[in-house]
Formats: structure tokens, C-alpha cells, sequence
């Protein structure tokens, strides 16, 4: 049995290995400073996320990389398009927002 952990164990790190040899910092950081700078406005935010969704140099670990720093700790075993999801609800959650914000017109709930 201890050799059977010790192969999954192997696996495993082989595994992250990887992935960490691929990642790419600046992809993430590129796409942060897009999204960031087109957050709440749908006609930019809107082709920068389909642009983010279509790259092919957006691997996983990218994805949850960019929603962590975008959203809030993503857990690193979370599938690319949870982590493309969080980062399309934030812009929905500020847009919704938003558009509540107007539609009171400053006036109170109460």
C-alpha cells in the first residue's frame, strides 16, 4: 500500500510540475489590467472576457490565477470555466448594481 501512495504521490508532483513550468504570469497580468480598466462598462468588459475566454494561452492555472486577483482566493483545483465565471459575475454584480443605483436616483429605499 505504501508503494501505491508513493506512485500517486509521484504523479501528482509530475502533474504540478507542469502546469507550473506553463504558466504564464504575464498573461494574467495583461488580462487583469484589462479587465480592471473595463470593469462596469459592458461594451468593453464584454470583448476583453470573450477575448480572455477564446485564448488558447489561458490554461487553468491561468484562469484561476486571473480570479484570484480579480475576485477574491480562488482555490487552485478549480476548473477554468468556474474561474472565467467569478470573473463575469463580479462585472455583473457591479453592472447590477449600477443600473439599481440609477433607477433610485439617489432616492432611499425607505
Amino acid at each position: 500500500m505504501s508503494k501505491r501512495k508513493s506512485v500517486v504521490a509521484s504523479a501528482s508532483q509530475e502533474k504540478l510540475g507542469r502546469r507550473a513550468a506553463v504558466f504564464n504570469e504575464t498573461i494574467v497580468l495583461t488580462y487583469l489590467s484589462k479587465l480592471e480598466a473595463a470593469l462596469g462598462d459592458d461594451r468593453e468588459f464584454l470583448p476583453v472576457f470573450e477575448a480572455l475566454k477564446a485564448d488558447p494561452n489561458v490554461q487553468q492555472a491561468e484562469a484561476v490565477a486571473l480570479a484570484s486577483k480579480f475576485v477574491a482566493k480562488t482555490a487552485e483545483s478549480t476548473a477554468r470555466s468556474k474561474a472565467l465565471e467569478r470573473v463575469l459575475k463580479r462585472h455583473a454584480a457591479l453592472a447590477s448594481f449600477r443600473l439599481k443605483q440609477r433607477a433610485m436616483a439617489g432616492r432611499s429605499a425607505a
